[in-house]
């Protein structure tokens, strides 16, 4: 497994507004990377219920983190910056 800087943990950076990029996502939940720091974020709708629906892979976004009671780090206050789904079928 591979060693990291404890600093460059999500939940190193409670509430810290960051930038990244979804990784995956499927059905109401995936996974956010940064160069902010390393591994994955991950980005569920139950937390961030203004999306008006699911985020694809290769979105800009803007996000800060939370820690949830278990050390749990999650990306919340999701705002898309740039799409990458194209135009949303009305």
């Amino acid at each position: 497994r591979m060693v990291t800087d404890p600093s460059r943990q999500p939940s190193a950076m409670p509430g810290v507004a960051l930038t990244g990029m979804v990784r995956s996502f499927k059905g109401d939940w995936g996974f956010v990377n940064s160069e902010s720091f390393d591994g994955d974020l991950f980005v569920g709708l139950r937390s961030n219920p203004h999306l008006a629906g699911e985020l694809s892979a290769g979105d800009q976004i803007m996000f800060s983190i939370s820690v949830g009671g278990g050390g749990k780090a999650e990306a919340v206050d999701v705002q898309v910056l740039v799409s990458n789904a194209g135009l949303a079928a009305a």
